[in-house]
């Protein structure tokens, strides 16, 4: 073909990645930031999404939500109910609905790294979460720059639910695993079936306002002696024994 004529063919490459970037950021961008509380959570469609936290004014984590995005948003909001150091009023959010066609890893790896490097998304850093690290690491410190660390669990949370009369132990410890919003474990084989050393006691709650540490020595005391409550940043465990935890936050035995 002579040289000054354009050719037939050619390539074409789309940018897709580059594409959803833009388009996703400036989704975001064109979102405000609203209070994190149920009535707005429940106006949410129940498909999968990615989010973002905040903290007043900061932008404290990014995630996904492959189950339902109220879902995972009232999981968060439930969790952070229980920790110190975080006014209720001062959370907010923005949320995407992302269609079922597309997996919300990819949006939500693009708005991590892009915020990220903005220094933000403090949370997705230290360890946000409710995961059980195990009775391994109830020896080790937590770091001071971990979540559990700047955000402790508050003691004085008031279960819902535990209202005033005689409890049977287990049915009570199993009543406080479903309404604590942070880790509570306790010994048993299986903590729907219990252990022998506590089945058959029962103790009597004699309000329904106890906070977890209250309602943890009422049960203490009902034990037999050698049983220990631990309470640490992220976690409170109840177990028979007499053990010295160097990062414990506060002990209850008899």
């Amino acid at each position: 073909m002579p040289a000054e004529q354009p050719k037939p063919y050619g390539r074409f490459d789309f940018d897709l990645a580059a594409a959803v970037t833009q388009q996703l950021i400036a989704a975001f961008d064109a979102l405000s930031v609203g209070p994190l509380t149920q009535s707005i959570i429940r106006e949410i469609d129940r498909e999968q999404g990615v989010y973002q936290l905040y903290l007043g004014t900061r932008l404290m984590y990014v995630g996904k939500a492959e189950i339902p995005l109220p879902k995972r948003l009232e999981q968060h909001r439930w969790n952070l109910s229980g920790r110190k150091n975080v006014n209720m009023s001062d959370l907010g959010f923005k949320g995407l609905i992302i269609h079922k066609n597309w997996g919300p890893s990819v949006h939500e790896d693009i708005l991590i790294r892009r915020h990220r490097g903005k220094g933000e998304c403090e949370w997705n850093l230290t360890g946000l979460g409710n995961h059980d690290p195990g009775r391994q690491r109830e020896d080790t410190k937590t770091p001071e720059r971990h979540f559990d660390a700047k955000y402790p669990i508050r003691e004085d949370f008031v279960p819902v639910g535990i209202v005033a009369r005689e409890w049977n132990i287990l049915e009570l410890l199993r009543k406080l695993k479903g309404a604590l919003p942070f880790l509570f474990r306790y010994e048993s084989k299986n903590f729907r079936t219990g252990s022998h050393k506590y089945n058959d006691l029962s103790i009597m709650v004699p309000r329904e306002d106890m906070s977890i540490k209250e309602l943890l020595k009422l049960v203490i005391v009902g034990l037999p002696a050698g049983w220990q409550a631990t309470f640490f940043p992220g976690r409170v465990i109840l177990y028979h024994e007499q053990r010295k935890y160097e990062h414990a936050t506060d002990v209850i035995a008899k």
